[in-house]
């Protein structure tokens, strides 16, 4: 998917296009331990929101 900010540019793009206001991100990672998972899930989880906001507003 990207850096956190790529990830916040595609999801704003496509809420624009779509012309919703929340969204819903499930996604694996294969290959990843759980650990890692929970640790890179964590980290996008709290940049990208809050990017996408910034894009929207």
């Amino acid at each position: 998917m990207g850096w956190p900010e790529t990830v916040a540019q595609k999801i704003a793009a496509i809420m624009k296009v779509l012309g919703v206001n929340h969204f819903d991100l499930r996604y694996g990672m294969g290959g990843l331990s759980r650990q890692a998972h929970d640790q890179q899930s964590s980290s996008s989880g709290q940049v990208a929101p809050s990017g996408v906001r910034e894009l929207l507003a």
